[in-house]
């Protein structure tokens, strides 16, 4: 028996340590609710949980950054609702001012309403704001470029829109076909032509084409067959909710020309003539008798008087800057330079675009020698939208970027002090947690200008009728934005569900994770409190050993 080293006591102590320590762990687990509660309770899981709980709170933001996208939709929408009604009562006002019933007093009284909703639209157009944000006047979608999210710089307008068109020289009372050859057959005959892709049926009498044989010049016979085709474009719009623009049919120099309502590539006028023979409409209006497939379709742009003299200035031997994602380029515009283009000439028949992307692309060849592969820049695509230039990067990274400088050369192209960073290109609302998980929308510009109204002139009944016209295509640019809308806010609202949803599955496996297991925990303090106890009464009694020692000194 010793003394001098109570190891009954020792083990007793060292026992009721570790107990007491574990049931101190154990409480603060229950009092806070945690299962970890600093990292040694459980390293990997704290980082875990520490990444789950970032992604939650990313997905309940960027499920409020949605829910103000709704609201900003709605603000846009909401004054597109009166900006439709207006235009509604525009086109009532040219119906009303076509119409002889009106005399010149009344007309001018009709204009002047006109004038006044001409200017609502456009204040319309110029106040509409969301957080200060205008919403309406363009400068949030006009640089857009459709289907794409690469960095692009849209030039300034070199040049206009284009619309299909069929022109054919009128045959009317000579040839093998003419108007005083037709057969009251031809009054039960469909006549057919596509239009932007719609086939468009309509018939014409005898009697309406006798009516008009008699004007030489063939003005008659083109107001006809425009008042027909859109008679015609008018029923496919209403059976198929449809918003076809009108034709414009126009007699010069005896040559007819059908001219489809709408601009750009998407735009057109098709027809498949029939064969040769006395009802033949299409061999009167001066199209080929043979069977053929006849069409033209609207390219984006023919180059404007004032566009052609700008770059036919641009000389072979000017070079500018181009920074394309991040880095800087240089351009010598030998290709490009030197051309002598002329007002009207097809943007991209002319090859002006394939130039201009041959000089860039050269400049980037170059670039690319001297630099490692990690460092080299993708080849940009240079094509025409809206009769502008779209300098478009070959990368689709989220930091792509295309900058030009204030060159001479860059000032006459249109692209000086550009930038894709301030370009627009619709807003991006962040809809994910992470980097990159976003969604763009665009917003066109919904003035009276850019609706192609703001010069229509109702104080005469020529100007009613082609202000009807317009005023139908403007009305189809703002329903479709209107849809548009609708469309980015009905996906939100699919977004702002599926967030939730991953929210709280989120939050569930984080919490298996990081909170802790109430009644498992409670087992575990009980236990340890009862050890520790009997910890306590053990070391009682190894302190109480070494007395008994003294028995051997009686």
């Amino acid at each position: 028996m010793i003394i001098n080293h109570n190891l009954g006591a020792m083990n007793a102590n060292r026992n009721m340590g570790i107990n007491a320590s574990a049931a101190n762990k154990s409480m603060e687990k229950l009092s806070s609710g945690l299962r970890i509660n600093k990292a040694g309770d459980d390293a990997a899981g704290l980082a875990i949980s520490e990444k789950m709980r970032g992604q939650i709170r990313g997905l309940d933001q960027s499920s409020a950054n949605a829910q103000d996208g709704i609201s900003m939709i709605q603000t846009a929408e909401g004054a597109l609702s009166e900006t439709t009604s207006i235009v509604q009562r525009l086109r009532e006002l040219s119906v009303q001012s076509s119409s002889d019933t009106n005399n010149a007093d009344d007309r001018v009284a009709v204009q002047k309403e006109v004038v006044q909703l001409k200017s609502e639209i456009d204040r319309i157009g110029n106040t509409t704001e969301f957080n200060t944000t205008k919403l309406i006047d363009g400068s949030i979608g006009a640089k857009m470029v459709g289907g794409t999210d690469n960095a692009a710089v849209i030039s300034t307008q070199a040049g206009a829109r284009t619309a299909g068109a069929l022109t054919g020289a009128v045959a009317f009372n000579a040839g093998a076909s003419k108007i005083s050859s037709t057969t009251t057959g031809i009054d039960t005959t469909d006549q057919n032509i596509t239009v932007d892709g719609a086939k468009i049926a309509f018939r014409v009498s005898k009697s309406e084409l006798d009516a008009v044989a008699y004007d030489t010049t063939g003005a008659k016979f083109a107001d006809l067959l425009q008042t027909k085709i859109n008679d015609g474009i008018s029923s496919y719009n209403s059976a198929n909710d449809k918003t076809i623009g009108n034709v414009t049919v126009s007699a010069k120099g005896n040559n007819i020309s059908i001219t489809s309502g709408s601009t750009g590539a998407t735009s057109g006028i098709a027809m498949t003539t029939a064969a040769s023979g006395a009802d033949n409409l299409w061999e009167i209006a001066g199209e080929t008798a043979a069977v053929a497939t006849l069409s033209n379709t609207g390219i984006e742009g023919k180059l404007t008087a004032s566009g052609a003299a700008n770059l036919s200035a641009v000389k072979a031997t000017d070079t500018m800057n181009v920074n394309i994602d991040g880095k800087d380029i240089k351009v010598t515009m030998g290709t490009f330079g030197g051309q002598g283009l002329a007002a009207g000439a097809d943007m991209t028949s002319a090859n002006v675009a394939v130039k201009l992307a041959a000089d860039i692309n050269a400049g980037i060849t170059a670039y690319n020698l001297t630099v490692p592969s990690d460092n080299k820049v993708d080849a940009v695509t240079v094509g025409v939208k809206d009769g502008a230039f779209v300098i478009q990067s070959g990368s689709t990274k989220a930091t792509s970027t295309v900058k030009f400088d204030n060159s001479d050369a860059a000032k006459l192209i249109g692209v000086a002090n550009q930038s894709s960073t301030t370009q627009g290109g619709g807003v991006d609302f962040q809809i994910g947690a992470n980097a990159g998980q976003t969604m763009k929308i665009t917003v066109s510009d919904m003035r009276t200008a850019a609706l192609g109204i703001d010069k229509i002139d109702m104080s005469t009944k020529e100007g009613a009728q082609a202000a009807t016209s317009l005023l139908d295509t403007a009305l189809k640019s703002v329903s479709g934005q209107r849809a548009d809308l609708g469309a980015f806010s009905n996906r939100l609202e699919h977004t702002i569900a599926n967030l939730g949803t991953s929210s709280e599955n989120l939050t569930s496996a984080e919490s298996r994770i990081r909170d802790v297991d109430m009644a498992k925990e409670m087992s575990t303090f009980s236990k340890n409190n009862i050890l520790n106890q009997a910890a306590q009464a053990m070391l009682a009694q190894a302190n109480q050993q070494p007395q008994q020692v003294l028995a051997l000194l009686r």
